[in-house]
């Protein structure tokens, strides 16, 4: 009779009654006591568990930030391959000096693009770089090849948002 009583007990007190007592009888699952430390509230661990998943997402958008900016220094570089195939058409030696320009900051910020993700501010740092890559650059190659002389006067813009982009850097 007290075996009874005991075995009613324990599917009566515990969370999941039925299933825990089928392992109690069956001794696989020993039966826990109220100084069992694993029978108190779980508070701590279950904030663990929440900044755990919070660290995870932290994670997740780290690594799409990443990618991100690893696709961004793709297609730059891409791009500044092509720039450097077509700049290699003949063209006058002023020109050419500011297509060479363009075409060497092209790759050099490119290949900058793929540390990024590893600033403590990636979003300041990348769009900067983007930012001053597209006007430096942009402009010189339109110097370039329309010998507009109208488009130049932004390229200081440009080199002082890539100035500004490595020292975000610091931040």
């Amino acid at each position: 009779m007290d075996q009874i009583k005991s075995i009613t007990d324990v599917l009566m007190n515990t969370s999941n009654g039925v299933w825990n007592g089928v392992k109690t009888i069956a001794g696989i699952w020993p039966q826990k006591t109220a100084t069992d430390p694993l029978s108190k509230p779980l508070v701590s661990t279950t904030r663990a568990m929440r900044l755990s998943e919070m660290a995870t997402r932290r994670e997740v958008l780290a690594l799409l930030q990443a990618s991100h900016w690893t696709r961004m220094a793709a297609i730059f570089g891409a791009s500044a391959v092509a720039m450097g195939a077509y700049g290699a058409h003949d063209m006058a030696d002023e020109y050419k000096t500011a297509y060479e320009t363009a075409n060497k900051y092209h790759f050099f910020h490119s290949l900058a693009l793929l540390a990024v993700p590893l600033t403590r501010r990636p979003l300041i740092v990348g769009t900067l770089m983007t930012i001053g890559m597209c006007v430096f650059c942009g402009t010189c190659y339109t110097y370039s090849l329309t010998q507009n002389k109208e488009v130049i006067r932004y390229t200081p813009f440009g080199g002082l948002t890539l100035i500004l982009a490595w020292l975000s850097m610091l931040l």
